[in-house]
């Protein structure tokens, strides 16, 4: 059995933005922080670290690097997808995917690279600050750095944190 994520559209807002052929979510990686005591020392997840995510388009299009050349901006996509499951060549299993990202440019280039008698490759660089994975309609997980808030499948689990900030 093997599942395979085929092609992406992505939206800027409400608008079709591309269709990629590789997007690269953000990972969720944490701060620690080190508890010593006495008899030894353990670490502990504190904070969220910056999130990065990328797209990888093939082609050139001059309304897409308007949208992304203005690092300050913030950008907000929302990418379909089909995770398709297959049993040998038999399509056992289809479920849409949708990922949503707020995020800012943090690389691009003037220029894909270019190669004779190819589609140029064209990857771009960002900063997220959110993101919200929902397969088949279920949000699988919701994360938010800059609004204190981390859900998985509907369970904030950053509530008492907010409440405890006065941020609720």
């Amino acid at each position: 059995m093997g599942v395979v994520f085929t092609r992406a559209n992505v939206y800027l807002g409400k608008s079709l933005f591309l269709i990629s052929n590789k997007v690269t979510g953000p990972d969720i990686d944490m701060e620690t922080t080190t508890i010593t005591h006495g008899l030894g020392s353990f670490d502990v997840n504190t904070a969220f670290k910056a999130m990065k995510a990328s797209i990888n388009i093939q082609g050139y299009d001059k309304d897409v690097f308007r949208s992304v050349a203005n690092p300050y901006s913030e950008l907000n996509f929302t990418i379909y997808g089909s995770l398709d499951e297959y049993t040998n060549e038999t399509l056992a299993k289809s479920e849409q995917a949708k990922l949503i990202i707020r995020a800012s440019s943090q690389k691009f280039a003037l220029l894909p690279e270019l190669e004779a008698q190819k589609n140029p490759d064209w990857n771009i660089d960002f900063n997220a600050s959110a993101a919200k994975l929902y397969i088949e309609g279920k949000e699988e997980y919701a994360i938010d750095n800059i609004n204190l808030i981390y859900r998985i499948r509907g369970v904030d689990l950053l509530t008492k944190v907010r409440k405890n900030l006065a941020l609720n």
